[in-house]
């Protein structure tokens, strides 16, 4: 069940309809977690989770930051994060992979 929440102390809800009329904030008893939603959008209403349990200033900066005109650096910002993540990877298995070889080695007294 959604409930909608029309006041914040933050004037959050206020807030979010001058980015864009049509968003509305809701708690989602199921999942008790706040949602975003548009409701001039077609189909369904929902943009987003809020990761955070309580109703900020956050939000307003997330909303920005995934509306639709912001796709592209979204996708970047994505995909440099996904390749730090990688590079990070294969240093940690990379030292691993040495310690290892080096224990062995050490065990088998070639060094």
């Amino acid at each position: 069940m959604l409930i909608e929440i029309n006041n914040d102390v933050c004037y959050i809800c206020e807030r979010l309809k001058e980015i864009d009329a049509g968003y509305k904030i809701f708690f989602n008893t199921k999942r008790k977690k706040f949602e975003v939603h548009n409701v001039n959008q077609i189909g369904n209403s929902f943009c987003l989770t809020i990761p955070f349990n309580i109703i900020s200033g956050k939000i307003l900066s997330l909303v920005k930051k995934t509306r639709i005109e912001n796709v592209k650096n979204l996708l970047n910002e994505i995909e440099t994060q996904n390749i730090l993540l990688e590079n990070r990877i294969r240093n940690e298995n990379k030292i691993k992979n040495e310690y290892l070889i080096k224990k062995n080695l050490t065990n088998l007294k070639i060094i």
